[in-house]
């Protein structure tokens, strides 16, 4: 499935308008000053050389005005001609001088080492080259450079919410279909490992959620949008979003890239000796040919915990005799699944111990604050229980 990018040209002439489409009226008034401010932040910390900015997948221009306002010196690119027709006209009404440029991030129409800065928000989940994009932002950095982004975590979280709340059910759809594919979301794990492939070194990482933490106000919150029953600048109070740990939906953070000689900066070292030998990224964009020992096992806990109450049930209701052919049958099925049941739950655990510690010692960033790993796990722990303590009570009923 591929990501509906068209929304940005057909409707690129909408993103300062009064009366914009949630998708970039909450882009503008709610998720911009979250993100801006934390990477203002930063900057004042990082003592930043230079002040050069590449804003890559600028848009309507929301993130470059917003550096420009700041003193930056500032570039933009976006392959939406409207986008930038928009960001333009928009920039010179505010008397802003801003350097946009029509390009796309896999080709970015700039010398190599320009920038101090670049950011990408709200892009790598669209591009079509993941790799590319990033190998582009890091050639557009000086050494000693800092790479700002924010996008999306593939979780199933952000499938309940960007995917089905926000664009396939009709009750609560507030974007086009397609704005978004899941499959093209990032895991931090991802991103960490394609950016220091290019030498990008990962320094911190935030999540972006809602302070509201009714998920019932939130839907009729949301609810009350599509319905148009919220005025645009009522949209900050109404979402309420704001920095948090939780990586469970939009996360945001910066990597520097690795001076040709080893340096320090920012509280880090770096040297050489950082950037790995370069190899090949897999994300779910791309198909594993490998057999996924992961994905065979949680099936395999799943048709061995739905069998086991089904074959227990069957024993005990026809009452099979012990040394009948069908009593031997059913019990002997019970009892196989029930050790394969045992197996590959402790395999399942085994294989996921990492993130599963993890999570329980609350110290990995790339852990969300509800793993599926954790739930497969207490789904299985509850399985377990049930099915014990269902078999000691049928048999006892007897």
């Amino acid at each position: 499935m591929q990501v509906n990018n068209e929304i940005y040209e057909t409707k690129g002439h909408g993103w300062w308008a009064d009366d914009a489409a949630f998708g970039f009226s909450s882009l503008r008034l709610c998720l911009n000053p979250v993100r801006y401010g934390y990477f203002k932040r930063k900057m004042s910390q990082l003592q930043l050389p230079g002040k050069t900015v590449l804003d890559v997948g600028c848009g309507g221009g929301y993130l470059a005005e917003a550096f420009a306002g700041d003193g930056f010196m500032v570039a933009g690119v976006d392959p939406a001609a409207r986008s930038i027709e928009a960001a333009q006209k928009h920039a010179s009404e505010k008397g802003l001088t801003i350097d946009y440029r029509l390009g796309r991030g896999e080709a970015l129409p700039f010398p190599d080492g320009c920038f101090e800065v670049v950011a990408c928000c709200d892009v790598l989940e669209h591009v079509d080259d993941l790799d590319k994009t990033v190998s582009e932002v890091a050639r557009m950095l000086k050494p000693g450079g800092v790479f700002f982004y924010e996008t999306v975590n593939r979780t199933w979280l952000s499938k309940l919410v960007l995917i089905k709340i926000w664009q396939d059910w009709r009750i609560t759809r507030l974007c086009d279909p397609n704005t978004h594919v899941w499959e093209r979301f990032i895991k931090p794990a991802e991103l960490d490992e394609l950016m220091r492939s290019h030498c990008l070194i990962n320094q911190e990482r935030k999540g972006i959620s809602s302070k509201n933490r009714n998920p019932i106000a939130t839907l009729w919150t949301l609810r009350s949008i599509a319905k148009g029953g919220v005025r645009s600048e009522d949209l900050p109070d109404r979402l309420g979003l704001c920095e948090a740990d939780n990586l469970s939906l939009n996360y945001m953070g910066y990597a520097i890239k690795s001076p040709a000689e080893p340096g320090r900066r920012g509280g880090a070292t770096f040297s050489p000796a950082h950037c790995p030998r370069r190899r090949k990224v897999r994300t779910m964009n791309e198909p594993n040919k490998k057999l996924n020992v992961r994905t065979f096992v949680a099936p395999m806990i799943g048709f061995c915990g739905i069998g086991l109450p089904v074959t227990g049930v069957v024993n005990h209701l026809n009452e099979f005799s012990p040394v009948s052919v069908e009593g031997h049958a059913w019990h002997s099925s019970h009892n196989v699944l029930g050790v394969l049941f045992v197996v590959f739950s402790i395999w399942h655990i085994v294989l996921n111990r990492r993130p599963l510690w993890n999570y329980i010692r609350s110290k990995a960033s790339g852990v969300p604050s509800v793993s599926r790993e954790f739930v497969l796990a207490g789904i299985i722990v509850a399985s377990l229980l049930v099915v014990f303590v269902g078999h000691e009570f049928l048999a006892h009923g007897r």
